[in-house]
């Protein structure tokens, strides 16, 4: 957050789970955390679309070692992205974030998508 502020901009951590509304704001950015909403991200998404004013950003991990054949590995990667609700199993792959954001261009929403970090990230550009 310092970061933003010596950048000129404003931003607010905010618990997507509790039931007061999003602030409204010009984007609204969420880093690599989709999956903590699964199975229904859709709940989430809307939320930050009816908050934004411009674009929703999300870049969300489609490459993990949750998904390791290396069974020991898979379970320690749940184990450390536990963000304090217990173990995360689930993630999004390149296919299933693609399917969840062929469902806002059926709405109407123009998106954009792109790998970033190497490939390891996808970002979803959904305009509002």
């Amino acid at each position: 957050m310092e970061r933003l502020s010596t950048e000129g901009a404003t931003g607010l951590i905010w618990d997507l789970n509790a039931s007061r509304p999003l602030p409204q704001a010009e984007y609204v950015v969420m880093q690599g955390s989709l999956y903590h909403f699964l199975p229904e991200p859709s709940r989430v998404i809307d939320r930050m679309i009816a908050a934004a004013e411009k674009q929703v950003l999300i870049a969300e991990p489609i490459h993990n070692m949750t998904n390791s054949q290396i069974l020991p590995l898979a379970a320690l990667a749940r184990k450390l992205t536990n963000p304090g609700t217990g173990d995360q199993p689930n993630r999004f792959n390149e296919a299933s974030l693609g399917v969840l954001m062929e469902q806002y261009r059926a709405r109407g929403h123009n998106v954009q998508s792109r790998l970033i970090a190497g490939g390891r990230e996808k970002l979803c550009i959904v305009a509002v």
